[in-house]
């Protein structure tokens, strides 16, 4: 898939999102220009926002962390490099407190991508975490703290000659030792 094909697959991806949010209208529940309204209308409470002060200072070693690619894979096409995600529901740390917060961006490092004989490999590294604005390395540049390797045999069929990772596929990333997070 090259750059152009990518490029029209995010914008009907982001395209789909925008009008998955979209909520329909029903103008039998609008009020009228006769009607009053007698209550005046309600703000919801707002959550108060996480500091990063309040995290754990830990993500202890066999901790999975949920990885939403935001990205196309294709052991194929795609070369070595950075790959993006977003960690969807918040990482308790050690101490039993959030730690990774739902929404922090995340950036993993394809380290090993193509075919082995008849198996395709992707090998993944998470390399980083940014919290509430603050970048967290989850990587010395050579080792990684937790890594997710897949692979595909074409001996199973023509359905199986690479390993495909679409926009949103959810990934499970287990470390393999304890982060500190200061």
């Amino acid at each position: 898939m090259g750059f152009r094909s990518f490029g029209r697959f995010a914008a009907v991806s982001a395209s789909l999102l925008l009008l998955s949010g979209c909520r329909s209208h029903d103008s039998s529940k609008s009020p009228t220009p006769d009607s009053k309204a007698t209550t005046s209308p309600t703000v919801p409470d707002a959550a108060p926002a996480i500091q990063i002060t309040d995290l754990a200072h830990a993500v202890a070693a066999g901790t999975i962390i949920p990885i939403e690619l935001r990205g196309v894979i294709d052991s194929s096409q795609t070369l070595q490099g950075f790959v993006s995600g977003v960690v969807p529901s918040e990482v308790k740390g050690s101490d039993g407190r959030v730690a990774i917060p739902a929404g922090s961006r995340v950036t993993m490092l394809i380290r090993r991508i193509g075919r082995i004989g008849p198996t395709s490999v992707v090998d993944l590294g998470l390399y980083s975490i940014n919290i509430l604005g603050k970048e967290f390395s989850f990587s010395n540049g050579i080792d990684d703290a937790a890594v997710v390797k897949l692979t595909d045999d074409a001996g199973l069929g023509p359905g199986h000659n690479a390993v495909h990772l679409q926009y949103g596929n959810l990934l499970q990333f287990r470390l393999d030792r304890s982060v500190q997070l200061l």
